[in-house]
């Protein structure tokens, strides 16, 4: 997470006091959502309930990301309009890849507006450079979904340029 502090972009020490977080989210029997690196250290005990690379879910119709998904130690099946889904047995549930991103997000908002003492209303949100229009457009829902109001969508490698001031 970078946020600008005097007019200068800053990156900013999350999930506790780490440059970066996992977008790793696990649930529980009471429906509590554990985020990061908490989250990580629940997903040898609790595989079934602890989701990992979503981001290569969202926005994605099953059929296409079949391959991918059986490899995961979680289910994923196929919403009523095809799009791959998350099976939580713990919530009895299926989620949405954008719901549990929601969840990742809320995190890094909830931790960035700890350092840096503000709300967070607003928001640019990188996306992998492969990502097509329905890929880019549920990253925007789970930015909505978090309460953000996403100003733009970013290419990782623009982001990167721009970090390196090129």
């Amino acid at each position: 997470v970078a946020a600008m502090q005097d007019g200068v972009p800053k990156i900013l020490r999350v999930d506790n006091d780490h440059p970066t977080m996992p977008s790793v989210v696990h649930y529980n029997a009471s429906r509590d959502v554990t985020v990061g690196r908490k989250a990580v250290r629940l997903q040898s005990k609790d595989p079934a309930n602890t989701f990992h690379s979503v981001k290569r879910f969202i926005g994605q119709k099953l059929e296409v990301v079949r391959k991918e998904a059986d490899n995961m130690a979680y289910t994923v099946e196929a919403d009523e309009d095809g799009f791959a889904a998350i099976k939580c047995p713990i919530v009895g549930a299926s989620l949405l890849p954008e719901e549990i991103s929601a969840h990742v997000l809320s995190k890094l908002i909830e931790d960035t507006e700890r350092i840096i003492q503000q709300q967070i209303k607003k928001a640019v949100v990188t996306v992998p450079a492969y990502f097509d229009d329905e890929q880019r457009e549920a990253t925007r829902t789970a930015g909505l979904a978090a309460g953000l109001e996403v100003v733009k969508l970013l290419r990782e490698p623009q982001a990167a340029a721009i970090a390196y001031g090129l």
